[in-house]
């Protein structure tokens, strides 16, 4: 994977962290959290007994989804900062490993996988994805998101026309480790996955609202701080309306191949 200081240094941008795990599933920041929700409950993930977050940062996905469960929830991350607010989050549920140097997840162990933004980074995927089929049991499900190399009409592409690589370095990104999906699942199919399904995500409207939301939830959060839940509730709800609206012109970008990323999701054989 990348090394392993980078996201200790410059973490995921998050807001309203707290609000976020307390509310679960039920409430949305942002359009992309009600696309992993729907593929979510495509996939039954309430039914898995243990869930596992591969590249789980602090670990705020993770205790949203088991907030919705009875699950028990493991957490992997290279980068030992995140880890370690991951551990030290109060009332936490999962359970966070550091897994730069060995690898914590017992063989057979998961019926559940998910693993968001994360893809994108790893310099060796193979040696990724073998990990986690070893780790994943029969039957069980895996639900990634990641970013395509096919991403025209996105904020990478725009300043990728200008010249620039600056939003490329900001997140460390490099193009050459981006899969498209068709890819992808041939290395799952070698791995030992099958039912192998993927769905283009976002097209150019829910990008931009993805980034607008985020600019101004960071105003609210600096004047409103902790007393803004109503504004965060109505905001949930514009976001579940809205969103649906953008998929509809969003789709027939995605019907020429173009997305800043795409979900997919496999079964273990």
């Amino acid at each position: 994977m990348i090394k392993a200081d980078f996201f200790s240094k410059r973490p995921p941008l998050t807001l309203f962290e707290e609000w976020q795990i307390k509310n679960g599933l039920n409430r949305f920041l942002r359009p992309k959290d009600v696309a992993i929700k729907e593929r979510l409950d495509n996939l039954h993930y309430k039914n898995a007994k243990h869930i596992l977050d591969f590249g789980c940062a602090d670990g705020v996905w993770l205790e949203r989804i088991l907030r919705s469960t009875k699950s028990a929830g493991v957490g992997v991350d290279i980068a030992v900062d995140l880890i370690k607010v991951a551990i030290d989050r109060k009332d936490r549920r999962g359970v966070y490993y550091d897994s730069g140097k060995t690898w914590p997840v017992k063989d057979n162990s998961i019926d559940f996988c998910f693993s968001f933004d994360v893809f994108e980074h790893l310099r060796n995927r193979q040696a990724e994805i073998d990990k986690l089929s070893r780790s994943i049991k029969k039957g069980g499900k895996i639900l990634i998101f990641t970013l395509n190399p096919n991403n025209k009409f996105t904020f990478d592409w725009l300043f990728e026309s200008f010249g620039s690589d600056w939003l490329y370095k900001r997140a460390d990104h490099l193009k050459s480790r981006f899969v498209s999906p068709q890819n992808l699942a041939m290395e799952l199919e070698k791995n030992d996955f099958k039912d192998i399904s993927f769905e283009l995500y976002p097209g150019p409207l829910n990008l931009i609202l993805d980034v607008f939301c985020y600019a101004y939830l960071k105003i609210i959060e600096k004047i409103f701080h902790n007393k803004s839940n109503w504004i965060l509730d109505l905001n949930s709800r514009y976001i579940r309306f809205i969103y649906r609206l953008n998929l509809k012109f969003d789709k027939m970008v995605n019907a020429k191949g173009y997305s800043n990323g795409y979900f997919l999701w496999a079964e273990k054989k």
